[in-house]
């Protein structure tokens, strides 16, 4: 019969009754799918939850420029309201932010904006750039007046884009109160 060495442990026979000769081998787990498996999910899981950082990073710096938009148009218009050109109006806005050392995703674009036109691009390519890595609707609007204006001249820019900053605090008081 069969003996047992512990609860763990039995011992085989090494002849079967016929008197043939039994060869055991022991086979151990083979743990190679799971550690493949290990090893494909556990990159796979980290780039989503990156992605997923990434996202809500992105989504927060839409939510911050949201917010400072009505502001940042207020100062522009009483800037080229006060005799500078529009141009001069967005340097000195990026200059004046550059002193300030805060963080406000929109002022660091309007002061990229402002270095691109110091290395020499046109106010329409910096304004075209700022507008392709804001992607809020809003901005796009601002930034088509704004090249019109550029192309053409407008001599309603000032009152434009006072009703652009009347409109963004509008929305800004309703955001907040459907927030609250």
């Amino acid at each position: 019969g069969e003996t047992y060495l512990s609860e763990n442990e039995l011992v085989l026979p090494k002849v079967t009754e016929k008197g043939e000769i039994i060869s055991w081998t022991q086979t151990k787990d083979d743990n190679r799918f799971l550690w493949a498996l290990i090893f494909l999910l556990v990159p796979a899981l980290l780039m989503v939850g990156q992605d997923y950082e990434f996202r809500q990073q992105s989504e927060k710096r839409l939510v911050e420029i949201r917010k400072t938009y009505p502001e940042f148009l207020g100062e522009l218009g009483i800037l080229a309201g006060s005799g500078l050109s529009l141009s001069g109006a967005w340097k000195r806005l990026a200059a004046d932010y550059r002193k300030l050392n805060r963080n406000d995703p929109l002022m660091e674009e309007v002061l990229r904006a402002s270095m691109e036109m110091e290395e020499g691009a046109s106010m329409r390519e910096a304004l075209l750039h700022f507008s392709d890595r804001i992607p809020i609707r809003e901005i796009r609007r601002f930034v088509s007046l704004l090249t019109q204006n550029l192309r053409r001249g407008d001599a309603y820019l000032l009152s434009r884009i006072r009703e652009l900053s009347d409109e963004a605090w509008e929305n800004r008081k309703k955001q907040v109160k459907e927030k609250s």
